[in-house]
């Protein structure tokens, strides 16, 4: 009588211990794998309007170059196009299926533009170059110069030096000499430090945990461009 209920027993542990490849098991999904991580696209290339053009004719063709997804991916680009440099004043902001998209703009007026690639997974390349141009319309005798660009210290750095070179980039669609006047202080709005410099840079003298400010105007002999504000902070 007791052989049965002793091979039940038996016939139960062994079911239960059944090793690890089973088909009833859950099998690890490869999408899980090390290599499952999406990559963002290349970030495109600007063609059109080039840096710092002259448009006369308002309505333009914006051309970028195809931005290539590691991953394969369907790619898709942002376009933005902004009255400043800071792109707090953004006139355009699209998305774009193709490399090119024709858009008519206000004549009389200075323009920055930039594109960046996504991806079908929602993955984003940086922005490309900021790029300038002016669409003039009639054409006009002399053009306000372009809103000075930053190039040195870059915005919200840690110095650790007592002197810091402010450097900047300017430029004026009719070549005209340039001059600046450079504000700088440890205001939000700076005060004027000197005015009338020809060169790109100009050196400082800073005190450490100190945060700064500054910005360039720049002039062309006949009208001036306002810049934007920069800032750094120093440390010891």
């Amino acid at each position: 009588m007791k052989q049965p209920l002793y091979l039940f027993f038996c016939l139960l542990i062994l079911s239960c211990s059944k090793g690890g490849s089973g088909e009833g098991e859950p099998q690890p999904d490869p999408s899980d794998g090390p290599n499952s991580e999406n990559n963002p696209p290349e970030v495109p290339l600007l063609i059109f309007p080039d840096e710092d053009e002259l448009c006369v004719d308002p309505e333009l063709k914006f051309e970028w170059g195809n931005a290539n997804d590691p991953d394969n991916d369907t790619v898709i680009y942002g376009l933005q196009i902004s009255a400043n440099r800071s792109f707090t004043e953004i006139i355009e902001d699209r998305v774009v299926t193709e490399t090119n998209i024709t858009l008519t703009m206000e004549v009389g007026q200075d323009y920055y533009w930039r594109v960046r690639a996504i991806d079908s997974k929602n993955s984003q390349s940086e922005y490309s170059k900021v790029w300038a141009f002016y669409v003039e319309g009639d054409p006009i005798s002399n053009h306000i110069p372009y809103i000075p660009s930053l190039v040195s210290p870059p915005m919200g750095a840690e110095v650790t030096s007592a002197s810091v070179v402010l450097e900047w980039q300017g430029s004026d669609i009719d070549n005209d000499s340039l001059s600046y006047d450079v504000y700088f202080g440890n205001s939000e709005n700076p005060e004027l430090y000197q005015s009338g410099v020809t060169q790109n840079s100009i050196e400082v003298s800073v005190s450490p945990n100190q945060s700064y400010y500054w910005k360039i105007n720049v002039k062309d002999g006949y009208s001036t461009s306002n810049g934007e504000t920069w800032a750094f902070t120093t440390i010891e």
